[in-house]
């Protein structure tokens, strides 16, 4: 008993720093601040989103096409030189 219950709270914490990381990730998006450009092809894809949504849990904000290049073309943001 004691053992599930140190689990549970392992998977509680575990959980909570998966949210503070997406909340940290939504708050750099929303200033524009990006801390890894995911190049990638057409073929790898799924993958890079898979990484993406893993790296934001983790307080990381990516920088990732699907996300910032709106369907009709163009940049939502610049890059810095």
């Amino acid at each position: 008993m004691l053992q599930r219950l140190h689990e549970i709270d392992k998977q509680v914490e575990v959980k909570k720093m998966q949210e503070v990381g997406i909340t940290r990730a939504k708050a750099k998006q929303e200033i524009g601040e990006f801390d890894v450009f995911l190049a990638h092809n057409r073929a790898d894809k799924k993958q890079v989103v898979g990484i993406s949504e893993r790296l934001k849990r983790r307080g990381l904000n990516p920088w990732i096409d699907k996300e910032q290049i709106p369907p009709e073309g163009g940049s939502k943001t610049s890059f810095n030189r």
